[in-house]
């Protein structure tokens, strides 16, 4: 019995953005039901605001100026929820990425790798 060739992304993950880039990395190494499916699409989603804020954060720093003077970037509040998210929705998944691609991708740019956890009997 062959394996069913893995489902196209979502509409709602832009093409080659990251959360499409996750998608096909965990589609192509696991064969998910539709629930799973539509946790991976919500984890592919925070996954976009993740980088997004990333992205702003890079470029604005932690500080910013605001009309009321200094105060925390937003970026850093939403980097942190949508962190959080990705890693709770992998987990739901059971799946994980290595420390090593963590990294990599966290410092700029990679495909991810996944590797899936034992299910719990």
């Amino acid at each position: 019995m062959s394996t069913p060739a893995p489902p196209p992304p979502p509409s709602t993950l832009p093409p080659r953005g990251p959360g499409r880039q996750l998608w096909t990395a965990v589609t192509k190494a696991y064969v998910l039901g539709a629930g799973e499916l539509q946790i991976l699409e919500a984890a592919g989603i925070a996954w976009e605001a993740h980088q997004e804020a990333a992205a702003h954060l890079a470029a604005e720093g932690v500080v910013v100026t605001s009309p009321q003077g200094m105060k925390a970037n937003p970026a850093v509040a939403i980097l942190d929820r949508t962190g959080a998210a990705v890693a709770r929705y992998l987990k739901q998944l059971g799946v994980s990425l290595p420390e090593e691609d963590v990294k990599k991708i966290k410092g700029g740019g990679g495909r991810p790798a996944v590797v899936r956890l034992p299910r719990a009997s």
